[in-house]
């Protein structure tokens, strides 16, 4: 799990700003890294650099020791872990209904899904984060999850989350620092607890 005394290089017109409108801002931006990262968009590999507005279909690579943090368009930050492939689509804004929607799909790696109070997102998130077995709907949470080869694992920090897997019945998870580790192809298991010493490693 990422630690929370890794240093990020962040964009300092990014911070403290309270995001009023969210079609005011890009539906996804770079905002911190440390590298080496990489965009793939178009099916050529490019550099990530801070400040870069992330499109629809575009994938981020992480290397070796490397973090990423992302700005989504509601003001919720996606933060990378190393040896991580991540992929975003479906993003859209909505001024008349006030909703911002995502699909992120996590390859590989490790991955947290967090809202920020101070940038006072007043509408509705509707973001569904895809593993490689299971899908995990978010609708205003703070969420770590990972694919590795063998099974894939979330754990709600805070508020409230859907997994489900094609053709199965979907778990509710709200209880904060639970977790759920589902090894590909097996069915859901029971819902586990995790200490916070665990959620600081």
């Amino acid at each position: 799990m990422m630690k929370a005394s890794v240093v990020l290089v962040f964009s300092a017109a990014c911070v403290g700003i309270a995001v009023e409108d969210a079609l005011a801002v890009a539906n996804a931006e770079v905002e911190g890294l440390q590298l080496p990262v990489w965009l793939i968009r178009d099916g050529e590999r490019l550099p990530l650099i801070i400040g870069m507005q992330l499109r629809d279909r575009d994938e981020v690579l992480s290397g070796p020791a490397s973090r990423v943090l992302l700005r989504m368009g509601d003001g919720s930050t996606v933060k990378l872990g190393e040896n991580a492939h991540f992929k975003l689509d479906g993003m859209t804004q909505s001024r008349g209904a006030g909703l911002f929607r995502a699909s992120l799909a996590v390859i590989e790696g490790a991955f947290r899904f967090t809202t920020e109070a101070v940038y006072k997102f007043r509408g509705r998130r509707e973001v569904d984060v895809h593993f490689s077995t299971v899908t995990a709907g978010i609708r205003g949470t703070d969420l770590w999850g990972k694919s590795t080869p063998d099974r894939d694992v979330v754990c709600l920090i805070e508020g409230k989350i859907t997994v489900s897997r094609t053709g199965g019945e979907p778990v509710t998870m709200q209880n904060a620092q639970t977790v759920l580790q589902v090894p590909h192809g097996a069915a859901l298991p029971p819902i586990g607890r995790v200490d916070s010493d665990q959620l600081a490693k």
